[in-house]
C-alpha cells in the first residue's frame, strides 16, 4: 500500500480501536456501544493523560537522540512510544492530541527507516500492482457472463471462498496475464509455492477466506524484500504507519514488514478490520489498496456498496479500480494454471524451526553452527537488516532450516558469548568516504559494502549507521565451532606446511575449506588473491599450505612464481603511482588489493597490502 492510500493518522488510530475490539470478539463483529457513566469517563480521561505523558516522554527522548545523530536509540524510543499507545486499550477516538502524537512518531520512524535502509533493499522494482495505474486492458462494455465454452472448461472441483463474479474486466486481466504480463505472472506463481501454504494456514486460523492469501501475486510477486517508491515494503506492502499499528517491529536491526509470517498475520488482521468496516470483500481489498477514507467517501457519495458500480466512476483512482479484477484474475489462474496455459511448477514450501538466540550473534556463525549456508539463513530471515541478530533482544528467535535445531544448539553452546559477534557500528560523518572508514578500522571497502549491502561504494548518506567487520574477520570464531559429523578427529593425510591444490566441490565455502586444512580464511584469500565478496565455484582450483597461515610480518610459505605478500607502510611523499612503480605493479592492482579507488588519498602511516613476485 502506498502513502497516498492512508490520508492521515485518524485511520490508523481507528484501526487500533477496531483491532482491540476484534481481539475480544472472534467473529470480528463490533461490540455494542456502551453509555459511559461520569465516573468511568473521568477514569478514562485520567488514563488517557497518563498514556499521553508516557508516550510523549519516550517520543521526546527519541527526538533528542535523533538530533544527536544516535538513530538507533531514536528508533528504539519511538518504538517504545508506539507500544505505549497501541497497547493502552484506550478509546482514542476522542483524543486528537494522542492521534497527533502518533502521527508525529510514525513520521519520524518512517524518515529514519528510509535513511538507514540498506541499499540492496531500496532497489525499487516494478510489480504488477505498480502498473495498475497505467494499464487498462480492453474488455467489452457492460458486464457479460462467461461464455458457455468458458464455463465448460472451468473445472467443477475448483472452489473459491470469496465471491469471484464474471465481470468482463476479470477476463480482460486473465488475457493480459496470458500475454503481455505472462513472464511476471509465471514467476510469481512459481514463487508463491514457497509461501502459500503458510499464508493460507494463517488466514484460516484468523477465520478469513483462504483465497486472500493470493493477494501478494499482485502486490509483490511474493518477494519478501519487495520495496515500492512509496516506501511500502514486504510481500504485503506495509507502509511504516500501518505496520506499527499492527505490531510489526521496525528499527535499525530489524524490519518485520519483510517477515513472511508476521507480516501475513498483520495483513490478515488489517483485512479483517476492513471487512468489519465495509461488510464486503471487494471493498475491503479496495481499501487495503487505496485507504479506508477514499473508499468510505465513494460509498457514501454513491450510496452503494457495489464495487463494480463504484469502479465505473472516478471516485477511485485507476490503480484501485484495476486492483480488484487483477487479484480475481490472478486467483483464477493460480487455482488452475494449466487451463490458462501456465506451468504448474512451484518452489517447495518454506520449512523452518524457530530457535531463541540469547545474545547478538553473527549470521555467518549461526549458519556454521547449523551446518548450513549463510544464504539459507538470509532467505529464512529477510526481516534482519544487518548480518547479525539484534542486540538487547534476549527473546529473539532465528529461523533455521527444519531439522537443524539440535546440531545448532550443540555447536552454538561451544562458542563463548564474546566470540559470537565481530562487528562494530559506525555513524557516517559529513565528508567521510568508505575508503577513509575502511582505513580507520583496518578493513576493506569491499568488506564494508558486503556487510551493509552497499552497491555504490561512492555514495553513503551522512548520518547513516553502518556495521564494520573488525580487524580480524568474523571467521575468527571458527576454532570454537564443533564438527558434529565426527566424534574424533580424522588424521590429516598431509603434513604441516605442505602445499596442495584443492579442487572446489559443490557446497564448499572458503570458511569450510580453511577449517578443514587448519588455516584461516584470510590466508586462503591472500594465497589465491581473492576478495571477501568473491564467490568460489565447483571445479575452481585453490592453492593452500596445510596447517599454516599468512603472517603480515613474515613471508607466507610460497614457491617460485607465487606472489610474496607484504604489508607496506605509507611514507611521507608517497603516491599510489610511486608505490606501484617501486613494486613493479600497477595502481589498479594496488587499489583492487586494498579496496581503494584511484582517486582516494593515502596518508603516511596507512598500511597497504602488496603482492610482489620474487
Amino acid at each position: 500500500m502506498r502513502w497516498s492510500r492512508v490520508p492521515g493518522v485518524i485511520v490508523f488510530i481507528l484501526l487500533a480501536i477496531i483491532l482491540s475490539c476484534a481481539s475480544l470478539n472472534k467473529k470480528g463483529a463490533p461490540p455494542p456501544k456502551r453509555v459511559s457513566s461520569p465516573s468511568s469517563t473521568h477514569q478514562q480521561d485520567a488514563d488517557l493523560k497518563v498514556i499521553f505523558q508516557r508516550a510523549e516522554n519516550c517520543f521526546l527522548q527519541g527526538k533528542k537522540a535523533q538530533h544527536l545523530g544516535n538513530f538507533e536509540e531514536a528508533l528504539l524510543k519511538f518504538g517504545e512510544a508506539i507500544d505505549i499507545i497501541t497497547h493502552s486499550g484506550l478509546n482514542l477516538e476522542g483524543s486528537p492530541q494522542l492521534k497527533g502524537l502518533f502521527d508525529d512518531i510514525s513520521s519520524c520512524v518512517a524518515e529514519l527507516t528510509i535513511i538507514n535502509e540498506p541499499e540492496l533493499e531500496t532497489e525499487i522494482k516494478t510489480y504488477i500492482k505498480d502498473e495498475l495505474e497505467i494499464i487498462d486492458p480492453e474488455h467489452p462494455q457492460g458486464e457479460q457472463p462467461l461464455s458457455e465454452e468458458d464455463k465448460a472448461e472451468e473445472p467443477k472441483e475448483i472452489t473459491y471462498d470469496i465471491p469471484m463474479g464474471s465481470h468482463p474486466k476479470i477476463q480482460a486481466f486473465i488475457k493480459l496475464f496470458q500475454t503481455d504480463r505472462r513472464e511476471k505472472m509465471q514467476e510469481s506463481l512459481k514463487r508463491s509455492g514457497k509461501y502459500l501454504p503458510l499464508f493460507r494456514q494463517i488466514f484460516e486460523k484468523e477465520g478469513l477466506p483462504k483465497d486472500l492469501a493470493y493477494i501478494p501475486l499482485i502486490e509483490s510477486s511474493f518477494k519478501p524484500l519487495a520495496y515500492s517508491r512509496a516506501h511500502a515494503k514486504g510481500m504485503w506492502q506495509f507502509i511504516v504507519g500501518t505496520a506499527l499499528i499492527y505490531g510489526l517491529r521496525i528499527d535499525w536491526w530489524i524490519d518485520e514488514r519483510a517477515d513472511p509470517e508476521k507480516s501475513c498475520l498483520a495483513a490478515a488482521r488489517y483485512l479483517k478490520n476492513l471487512y468489519n468496516m465495509f461488510g464486503d470483500w471487494y471493498l475491503a481489498m479496495a481499501a487495503y489498496n487505496a485507504g479506508e477514507n477514499r473508499v468510505l467517501r465513494a460509498v457514501r457519495s454513491l450510496k452503494t456498496k457495489d464495487f463494480w458500480k463504484i469502479a465505473s466512476t472516478r471516485y477511485l483512482k485507476r490503480e484501485t479500480r484495476n486492483y480488484i479484477p487483477a487479484i480475481l484474475a490472478a486467483i483464477h489462474i493460480a487455482k488452475n494454471p494449466e487451463l490458462y496455459g501456465f506451468s504448474t511448477e512451484k518452489e517447495d514450501p518454506i520449512q523452518y524451526t524457530n530457535v531463541p538466540i540469547p545474545s547478538c550473534t553473527d549470521l555467518q556463525l549461526i549458519a556454521d553452527c547449523a551446518q548450513t549456508s549463510l544464504q539459507a539463513i538470509l532467505e529464512l530471515n529477510p526481516d534482519l537488516r544487518r548480518l547479525t541478530t539484534p542486540p538487547n533482544h534476549p527473546h529473539y528467535q532465528i529461523k533455521l532450516p527444519a531439522g537443524r535445531e539440535e546440531v545448532f544448539l550443540a555447536n552454538y553452546s561451544q562458542v563463548p558469548p564474546d566470540k559470537r559477534v565481530s562487528w562494530l557500528r559506525h555513524q557516517v560523518r559529513s565528508g567521510e568516504t568508505l575508503s577513509q572508514i575502511a582505513r580507520r578500522y583496518r578493513t576493506t571497502v569491499s568488506a564494508i559494502c558486503q556487510a551493509n549491502n552497499i552497491r555504490n561504494s561512492h555514495f553513503i548518506r551522512k548520518g547513516s549507521l553502518i556495521i564494520i567487520p573488525k580487524g580480524k574477520p568474523k571467521y575468527e570464531y571458527a576454532s570454537f565451532v564443533k564438527d558434529l559429523h565426527s566424534n574424533k578427529k580424522t588424521p590429516s593425510p598431509y603434513r604441516k606446511g605442505q602445499r596442495i591444490t584443492y579442487n572446489v566441490r559443490r557446497g564448499d565455502t572458503i570458511y569450510r575449506i580453511a577449517l578443514r586444512y587448519g588455516t584461516t580464511v584470510e590466508s586462503l584469500l591472500s594465497w589465491n588473491r581473492l576478495s571477501h565478496n568473491e564467490k568460489i565455484y565447483p571445479g575452481q582450483k585453490l592453492l593452500l599450505w596445510v596447517g599454516t597461515k599468512v603472517d603480515a610480518k613474515d613471508k607466507p610459505p610460497i614457491s617460485s612464481g607465487i606472489s610474496t605478500i607484504i604489508t607496506y607502510r605509507v611514507k611521507q611523499g608517497d603516491t599510489l603511482y610511486r608505490i606501484a612503480s617501486n613494486f613493479r605493479t600497477t595502481i589498479k592492482d594496488i587499489c583492487r588489493w586494498n579496496g581503494l579507488s584511484p582517486r582516494d588519498t593515502i596518508y603516511p602511516g596507512d598500511e597497504l597490502t602488496i603482492y610482489r613476485r620474487p
